[in-house]
């Protein structure tokens, strides 16, 4: 081969798809050649080639083939000496495959098996350079753990192969070894939750990489090392600091992918970015980094659409749109990012992607009201993650997911179901938080509890789960106690005791809890909690006897409800106080007063109502505005209005012809017609009264 041939050869090795060509035909030729041995060494080793390359090209699957070929050739070859370093060589490049495929216990087999090989034969040389292929399948161990969900597990590799590596470069301790197993650390310790030893492990990275590469600024481990820095100062809570980290990676992915600006790293960077936008509430702004980036990767993986980048993608993208508010464009970047997953982990349908995806969807359709939905997707989702951690049934993905279930099934009107979950929920959190009670996970789900129980009609019940979550907020929040969470676990205390009709210790709650919200800074309150407050203690002194302090309470509420539903003025709640403002202004003896909110209400009901005229919200208007004009002395007006409310209350409860709503309207009507002087017909209509309340 003449000078220019092998210059052009040397070139073309540095193109993997013009290099995949030449050793498909150095492979046709060797398979010509020894076509009497088909096990030659010389075709496993051009195959072992032509794996690594396809991995290059990202086409792990292809990659697979050829190197499971190369596989069985050196099995055969050294069928009396399996512990041979080819064997392990191949095996870590099908590990390298199988993890590209994302089929990660493959990968894990594999890996070990190679492990098992390079320990075997290199035992005897430990200070020999050799023994780095021990560290290398260490680490590739460690990253397969990390994939599989163990970071314990991952980080216990990592460590081994680092002490390898500070035995072997102890006098050049900036080599790029040491700065990969730092990073696979840092990495490590960042999904166990320690942000602060991650930094400390990728500031080191990045300190090694700039040493190595000071005359190449714009090398890709730096950028690696700035990307994981930046995702772990963020962990911290420094966004900013963060997203500065990734901005520099950006730059030096743009310097390095020039001439192929669709490059996967440049992709998953812009992944990065959006997330941080988003984090610190530039959501537009993350929206349009995140398209750029699904653009790259459809590009980029045109061959292979499913590729999980793609579903990553996504997901992002779903958050992002879910946090404008948009959930309908957020549900569909869910689903098109479960499909894929479905697709990629067809052989491994209990995945944690797939579990995570659901359970997204499912806060989407909880939060556009279709709690159906949202069960449907929660359950699924509970379904995987049971399987996940079959080995560890109180894990806190279990129990996240069945609090969240309580609390929809709840939002369905199935009380005793959402009971159960909960109640499950609790009993794994008690197992997880045992040497730390007071922790928010216990007081929400009391709260849920609580609430389920209220919905279920014991008082006594909810208000010992409202005690017990109020107990851990106060530990929780002992150095800010003006703290939403104390507010509203006051209120659902109040709640409760109304309930257990005392409405004086209700109010007191309720006090408190008003007194709190008081002090909560406005970017942090949520109106509609301070407003229900006010109208809950309207309901409090109203039942205690005080209707002018009810009234207080209430026309406060309603200037603030006003408000809130601006855009909406026929709104329940608005109807609903003005309602109780009627019932306190007849308490106060101004019938006339009364009768102007009780219309105003009626007003509302009949537009909201419309298409639906036989409500019960509707009859228990007229029902007050009835009693209103009895009390003004216009008992004709009131009966005509109370019929009204009784042929609205008997079609309501056709299948429960017994309900104490149609008996206290008929009392009502009863005592009506007594003042009429026709003791005959209030004889028959409280007689009814007294028939359905026994």
């Amino acid at each position: 081969m003449n000078p220019n041939d092998v210059k052009k050869l040397q070139n073309d090795l540095k193109d993997p798809r013009k290099a995949v060509e030449h050793f498909e035909r150095a492979l046709r030729i060797h398979e010509q050649m020894y076509a009497s041995a088909p096990n030659h060494p010389d075709i496993a080793q051009i195959l072992d080639i032509l794996g690594n390359f396809y991995n290059q090209l990202g086409d792990p699957h292809k990659a697979a083939s050829y190197l499971e070929r190369a596989l069985a050739i050196h099995e055969q070859v050294y069928a009396s000496a399996l512990n041979h370093p080819d064997i392990a060589n191949t095996l870590n490049n099908l590990g390298n495959a199988y993890a590209n495929s994302t089929a990660m216990r493959k990968a894990e087999r594999v890996y070990q098996r190679a492990l098992e090989i390079y320990e075997q034969v290199y035992a005897s040389e430990p200070n020999h350079l050799n023994i780095l292929n021990i560290a290398m399948a260490l680490n590739n161990l460690g990253l397969t753990w990390r994939d599989l969900g163990d970071a314990r597990k991952a980080r216990s590799y990592h460590e081994r192969a680092l002490a390898i590596h500070k035995e072997v470069y102890a006098s050049t301790p900036n080599h790029p070894d040491m700065a990969r197993t730092f990073n696979n650390l840092g990495v490590a310790w960042r999904d166990l939750g320690d942000a602060q030893k991650a930094v400390n492990y990728l500031e080191r990275t990045l300190a090694i990489y700039e040493q190595v590469y000071a005359s190449e600024p714009n090398h890709p481990a730096i950028a690696r090392a700035l990307n994981n820095l930046g995702a772990a100062c963020r962990d911290l809570g420094d966004t900013r600091k963060a997203t500065s980290y990734l901005e520099r990676t950006l730059a030096i992915y743009e310097q390095v992918h020039a001439s192929e600006p669709n490059h996967p790293d440049i992709a998953k960077t812009l992944i990065n970015l959006g997330t941080f936008w988003r984090v610190l509430g530039e959501l537009r702004k993350a929206v349009s980094i995140l398209e750029r980036a699904l653009a790259i990767f459809e590009h980029a993986y045109s061959i292979n659409p499913n590729h999980p980048d793609i579903a990553n993608t996504l997901n992002n993208l779903a958050l992002a749109w879910g946090d404008l508010g948009d959930m309908s464009k957020a549900a569909s970047y869910y689903e098109r990012a479960l499909t894929i997953y479905e697709q990629v982990y067809a052989s491994e349908p209990n995945h944690p992607a797939i579990a995570r995806i659901l359970y997204n969807l499912g806060e989407v359709w909880r939060t556009l009201d279709d709690a159906h939905k949202a069960v449907n997707y929660y359950e699924r989702s509970l379904a995987i993650y049971e399987q996940i951690h079959a080995s560890e049934p109180n894990h806190l993905d279990i129990a996240q997911v069945l609090g969240i279930l309580g609390v929809t099934w709840n939002k369905l009107n199935y009380a005793h179901q959402a009971e159960s979950y909960l109640e499950r929920a609790l009993a794994i959190y008690e197992q997880i938080h045992a040497s730390a009670p007071n922790h928010p996970d216990m007081a929400r789900t009391l709260n849920s509890l609580g609430v389920t129980a209220y919905d279920l009609g014991d008082m006594r019940k909810a208000a010992s789960y409202y005690e017990r979550a109020l107990a851990i907020y106060q530990q929780i929040h002992a150095s800010a106690p003006n703290h939403p969470d104390m507010a509203r676990t006051l209120s659902n205390l109040g709640l409760a005791w109304h309930g257990l009709d005392n409405a004086l210790k209700a109010a007191s709650f309720f006090e408190r809890a008003l007194a709190i919200y008081k002090q909560v800074p406005a970017s942090e309150l949520h109106y509609l909690e301070l407003v229900k407050t006010l109208d809950n203690l309207g309901d409090a002194w109203l039942d205690a006897g005080n209707a002018r302090k009810a009234v207080s309470y209430y026309e406060r509420a309603l200037a603030m409800f006003e408000q809130i539903h601006a855009s909406e003025p026929n709104h329940p709640s608005i109807a609903n106080t003005l309602n109780n403002l009627g019932v306190s202004w007849r308490n106060l003896g101004d019938a006339r007063k009364a009768i102007s909110y009780h219309e105003r209400a009626l007003a509302i009901d009949e537009q909201i109502y419309a298409s639906k005229s036989n409500h019960p919200d509707l009859a228990g208007t007229l029902n007050s505005l009835g009693i209103a004009w009895r009390a003004l002395g216009e008992l004709r007006k009131a009966v005509s209005i109370l019929e009204r409310a009784l042929a609205i209350y008997e079609q309501v409860y056709a299948a429960k012809p017994d309900h104490p709503d149609i008996a206290r309207v008929l009392n009502n009507l009863g005592i009506c017609w007594r003042d009429l002087d026709d003791l005959e017909k209030a004889w028959s209509y409280i007689k009814r009264s007294q028939d359905i309340s026994g």
